[in-house]
């Protein structure tokens, strides 16, 4: 089932071969494909074996469109021992295509993940371990996949004392379809180790108002049945990754390369991947029942098939081959971007400027040992004083001043008479009074004090020697030191600017150098780029020249199985198969070129309404599936790599190019889908998922949708709950539930 609309490469012209395909479709599906082919190769006896030989170009299956009718919207949830939910039963807002968001707002464990996993395991049970995309990353084949399953399930049973005697869980989804309503029930049952029960799990589908059991057409089983039923009604187990997924899968996705997610998204669009893996049964059903065939009419198609193999193999290789050099050039074209850029930032500088440089450390070291002379003299004056200290030499000079004193005061009286002589005998000459004055003044001045007694401790110095070393004891600490303060100043500043003067020329010398070293990288790596180029161009040339070998070899082998038509029925079938096999090749690359074009088209619209920054113009999608990305001014920028951000907004383009191609009737149900995306990207997703018209389900933490974002959402906004968690202290089981409306403490 296929919900892509208007593919008229499948108008199917043999109705009978539509139904070999369809049934043949359904048997891989129930037997898991590839990993249990005998129960598909006996169902191709009798499918095969009396079918009319398909033209080569006709088409084989029709893939209905739904871009008309009504959409499916999830109208109830009921859960019962589903991991933190015992009983809980969530009635969904119905808010119409105008209105078709709902808001389940709640903190990490409360159960949001819980949700998603219900609505993906209750739809397709076995098949959301293979198909969708958040559960697929744990498992591989189909062990994998079984052992996934049951350790999935296991996992998802409440610890409640209740739930584990019951050994069962739960899950009902009530939908509205296009074909009315659709109610569906699964169960789980665990035996008493808590170990999944598979054999008895259980699937009930309800139809109509009454909610009638669906009626299962004789010959069937009853669980297939309902599953496809499931599928038709409701949502392909192939687009389900579209549709149900959480921000990690988006993340895993932006990881991958654009191409491949491409491929990857168009195939399970389209279905192809079934369609492959079908087309590969066929072959390995005719090659299977060609080694059984014995008798006289024999036709060896052994030595043909086994070029037709050893071709396949060399393609195989080549293709591999091919893809390791793609890888290698994405890398070795990232590298000589980062050497570009690294050669950008290293600016060289010029000779005048180096030159600049040593003229300035020239100067600087001259001034350096100028002041280092200063220094020195100033140091030989007075370092020795300043050695000494300001209060030590202070004091000095004071006990000396006051010797100089005590001198004057002790002088003898001839001296005394000298001096008064000395000082009466000025021109002009003094009054009486004034005389009279002075001389009280003079013998006040010359008299002893009374009660001081000076100690004469240099006495080696006489008058004159007192007085200079004084004066220098007292210069020292004025003039001294302030030249030291001031030389050392200097000394300090040249330095500096020796050191930073030397630091830029070692500098520009550095720069110089990481820039010849990274022009070297840049000229290896463009030689290496050149080199691969031209191998991927000869490797591209032997596919081809391998693939046009392959042609006539494969014509020969069904030539070759029409002939053993006659012969045996099964090698009749086998021929069918080889038919039906190839017509489907051909069908699938005539699917390829129009949809990938059509694809490129919508991935274009949805990434540029994503992403902030307006520079890519145009995404184009060749017929293999090759990305190729357009800026604005239309190069080709597709080597430059998108920013994490930008890779996951282009993954978010695939999801809504998907949705938009298939129409908008499917669910969309996403768990954090913002968490990981600034503000403006986070805008930029919730008017993409508020464009949508059919039921929109965001599952959010507390961080996501704050109240500004449901501001924005308000009108397009069904309603909102959010889940209320509560820890039994006794058992310590805890339990979550629904509860009305968007708590506020969830919205900062």
């Amino acid at each position: 089932m296929n919900y892509v609309p208007e593919l008229s490469h499948f108008a199917v012209e043999t109705p009978g071969n539509r139904k070999i395909v369809a049934t043949l479709m359904a048997i891989r599906a129930a037997t898991g494909g590839a990993g249990n082919r005998r129960p598909l190769f006996s169902a191709m006896d009798s499918l095969l074996s009396g079918a009319e030989q398909p033209e080569r170009e006709s088409s084989v299956v029709d893939l209905p469109s739904a871009a008309g009718g009504e959409a499916v919207r999830l109208t109830r949830l009921r859960l019962r021992n589903w991991k933190s939910f015992e009983r809980a039963d969530l009635l969904l807002p119905d808010g119409g295509r105008r209105r078709p968001i709902v808001v389940v707002g709640g903190a990490n464990g409360f159960g949001k993940s819980s949700i998603l996993e219900a609505f993906a395991l209750g739809l397709f049970g076995r098949r959301a371990i293979s198909d969708v995309g958040f559960l697929m990353h744990a498992t591989g084949g189909r062990f994998g996949q079984r052992r996934g399953y049951r350790k999935l399930l296991e996992r998802t049973l409440h610890r409640s004392s209740k739930a584990c005697l019951e050994g069962m869980c739960s899950v009902f989804m009530d939908f509205d379809t296009a074909d009315g309503p659709v109610s569906l029930e699964r169960k789980w049952y665990f035996d008493e180790k808590g170990e999944l029960v598979e054999d008895e799990e259980e699937l009930l589908v309800r139809v109509g108002d009454d909610r009638h059991l669906l009626v299962t057409p004789g010959g069937v089983l009853a669980r297939d049945w309902y599953q496809e039923e499931i599928e038709r009604r409701i949502m392909p187990a192939s687009l389900a990754p579209f549709f149900v997924f959480d921000g990690e899968q988006v993340e895993r996705w932006a990881e991958r390369r654009l191409s491949d997610q491409v491929r990857s998204a168009v195939a399970r669009m389209l279905g192809l991947d079934d369609l492959r893996g079908l087309a590969d049964d066929l072959r390995a059903y005719a090659r299977d029942r060609e080694r059984d065939f014995v008798g006289d009419r024999t036709v060896d198609l052994t030595g043909t098939q086994a070029e037709l193999d050893q071709l396949d193999a060399e393609i195989a290789g080549n293709s591999a081959r091919l893809a390791g050099i793609d890888a290698v050039l994405t890398d070795r074209r990232a590298e000589r971007d980062a050497a570009l850029a690294r050669i950008s930032s290293l600016s060289a500088g010029s000779h005048a400027d180096l030159q600049a440089f040593l003229e300035t450390e020239h100067r600087l070291t001259s001034e350096r040992q100028r002041v280092e002379r200063v220094l020195a003299d100033v140091i030989g004056e007075h370092g020795p004083l300043l050695l000494a200290g300001q209060r030590l030499a202070g004091r000095t000079a004071e006990a000396i001043e006051a010797e100089l004193g005590a001198d004057l005061a002790e002088l003898e009286p001839d001296v005394v008479d000298a001096l008064w002589a000395r000082f009466v005998s000025v021109d002009p000459p003094l009054a009486e009074d004034q005389i009279a004055t002075l001389r009280c003044r003079f013998v006040e001045a010359l008299r002893p004090m009374e009660g001081v007694h000076y100690k004469d401790a240099h006495q080696h110095l006489d008058r004159h020697a007192r007085r200079v070393v004084a004066a220098r004891l007292r210069a020292a600490f004025t003039n001294g030191r302030t030249q030291v303060e001031e030389a050392s100043g200097s000394l300090r500043g040249a330095v500096q600017g020796l050191a930073e003067a030397q630091q830029a020329a070692l500098e520009q010398e550095r720069r110089s150098s990481e820039r010849a070293d990274a022009q070297r990288d840049l000229a290896q790596l463009s030689a290496a780029i050149e080199a691969a180029e031209g191998e991927r161009g000869s490797l591209r040339g032997i596919i081809e020249a391998l693939r046009s070998k392959m042609e006539p070899l494969r014509a020969e082998v069904v030539r070759q199985a029409f002939l053993l038509r006659e012969a045996e029925p099964r090698m009749h079938g086998a021929g069918v198969a080889r038919s039906l096999a190839a017509s489907l090749d051909a069908q699938m690359a005539a699917i390829a070129d129009v949809e990938y074009s059509r694809f490129g088209e919508a991935v274009t619209r949805s990434f540029r309404a994503l992403a902030h920054k307006n520079q890519v113009s145009r995404i184009k999608i060749g017929p293999d599936g090759t990305v190729a990305i357009y800026d604005q001014a239309g190069s080709d920028v597709t080597d430059y790599r998108l920013s994490a951000g930008e890779s996951q907004l282009f993954a978010m383009a695939l999801i809504a190019a998907v949705g938009s191609i298939v129409g908008d009737r499917l669910p969309l149900v996403v768990d954090t889908p913002l968490s990981r995306l600034d503000t403006r990207h986070r805008e930029s997703v919730l008017a993409m998922l508020g464009g949508r018209r059919s039921q929109t389900i965001l599952l959010t933490q507390p961080e996501e949708v704050a109240a500004h974002h449901l501001q924005q959402l308000e009108p397009v906004l069904a309603g909102a709950v959010h889940l209320v968690h509560s820890v039994d202290p006794g058992t310590g089981v805890g339990v979550s539930r629904f509860s009305p409306g968007y708590d506020p403490v969830l919205v900062p």
